[in-house]
């Protein structure tokens, strides 16, 4: 019962926001609060759960709050300026190009493993360029992801640390025979960019053409509207701090080598580095309060909905759905297909990870399986590379990961909208690097 509920939950809950797009905010406090009353919790317990769940998200809603606020000043000092212009140069309209760029930064900056400090690097430095090229920021978000899952497979990875730990082994012995897997992935995501580079390259020209048409039809229309623009470049101008941008420059690389080489709080940092940079830049304290609340809207929206997501999190963990539905996913599995189950599993790990929390999915449902995949003589490390490639790669998309709500409020989109535009790359990547196991031999048959 418990199960059939959790599963109802969160069926509904993707159901809401990819087909109905309704806002995450209601979906994610309504939905498991009434899941959570059908298998009898009461509502004080509930109240407790939810408690629970907001705690283990605060952090990084601090994070998310001050980092936002930090590149929000960055951007409005000029920082990235002189990045956008000179790839903007280098790529000319080339937009594959920029594609391509994506990638290497997104993989350097991912050397450390951390998910977060990757899309701060990345995204904020690179959403201006797209913008400016008129790209769409989802390519961004699906090219800088991809790139992310793929060097999530080393080591000190937090997927890759998790499954050695459920083998009690280390996670280099893991990880060595993975290298091959790991490039055959790093030369997909950069094709991948090439493809999806030469396919909006191809509608930026289509939708130039269609504007150009419509511009000769509105030439009024137009006219106001540069007039309007004017107006606000000349805005965005009185904020740009020239003078001051090799400080900026020098504080934003020591805020993320800190944040690579040193286990100082992130959010802490993020705190600090901001109310620095807010009195440097903008020392009249008027000016301070435009520019906070010129960034506060976006910052405030996401932070709600990640607190919703850490009570529905709280309530599906504490309430033991999520253990009935690992344990009952485990129970329906026909004896015959035993064998195979490691495979089926890793086939379908992607739309798996939008259900289970990748804890649930990496400690309890893994063990489950390499215990079924031992009655059967299945190697424990056959298991794990079967079901953790894809879990390993796909972590980003998941409403379920908090790093996802950092990413979409970075690249100013909306959940639904990026995991419709990410789900079926990501999936096809992770059957990709599935099938490179199995030749491999990492993963027997």
């Amino acid at each position: 019962m418990i199960a059939l509920v959790g599963f109802v939950t969160f069926i509904l809950i993707i159901t809401l926001l990819l087909v109905f797009k309704v806002s995450p905010v209601p979906v994610f406090i309504v939905v498991p609060v009434l899941g959570a009353l059908m298998i009898g919790v009461s509502p004080v317990e509930i109240g407790s759960f939810i408690g629970d769940g907001i705690l283990q998200v605060m952090d990084v809603g601090t994070l998310f709050i001050f980092a936002m606020l930090y590149f929000g000043i960055m951007s409005d000092a000029g920082l990235f300026d002189p990045l956008t212009g000179k790839l903007k140069d280098m790529a000319g309209s080339n937009v594959v190009l920029v594609a391509i760029v994506t990638v290497f930064i997104a993989m350097v900056s991912h050397l450390d493993g951390t998910g977060a400090s990757t899309l701060l690097v990345t995204i904020p430095a690179l959403l201006p360029v797209y913008k400016k090229l008129q790209m769409n920021p989802l390519i961004l978000l699906l090219i800088v992801v991809m790139s992310a899952g793929v060097m999530n497979l080393i080591p000190w990875g937090g997927p890759l640390a998790r499954v050695a730990v459920v083998l009690e082994i280390d996670p280099s012995a893991l990880w060595v025979p993975l290298i091959p897997v790991q490039i055959i992935g790093i030369a997909a995501v950069l094709l991948t960019a090439v493809y999806l580079g030469k396919k909006e390259k191809k509608r930026i020209a289509n939708s130039s053409m269609e504007h150009t048409s419509e511009e000769a039809s509105e030439v009024k229309l137009e006219l106001a509207s540069a007039l309007e623009q004017e107006a606000e470049v000349s805005e965005d101008a009185n904020l740009k701090r020239p003078k001051l941008w090799w400080f900026n420059l020098i504080l934003t690389i020591a805020t993320i080598a800190t944040l690579i080489t040193t286990e100082i709080e992130i959010s802490a940092v993020f705190m600090f580095v901001f109310a620095l940079a807010l009195v440097i830049n903008y020392p009249n304290g008027k000016l301070q309060m435009e520019r906070m609340r010129a960034h506060a809207f976006e910052a405030f929206t996401l932070v709600t909905i990640l607190i919703a997501a850490g009570a529905f999190l709280g309530i599906v963990s504490e309430s033991g759905m999520v253990e009935e539905m690992t344990t009952g996913l485990i129970s329906v599995i026909p004896e015959a297909i035993g064998p195979f189950i490691h495979l089926i599993i890793g086939v379908i790990s992607v739309p798996l990870l939008m259900v289970l929390p990748p804890d649930a999915y990496l400690f309890a449902f893994v063990s489950l399986l390499v215990e079924i995949g031992a009655e059967h003589g299945v190697p424990a490390t056959s298991v794990a590379y079967a079901s953790a490639v894809g879990a390993t790669i796909s972590g980003y998309i998941s409403p379920l990961v908090p790093a996802t709500y950092l990413a979409i409020g970075l690249a100013k989109t909306d959940l639904a909208a990026h995991i419709k535009f990410s789900i079926f790359p990501m999936w096809l990547l992770s059957i990709l690097l599935l099938t490179a196991c199995i030749l491999l031999g990492l993963v027997t048959i």
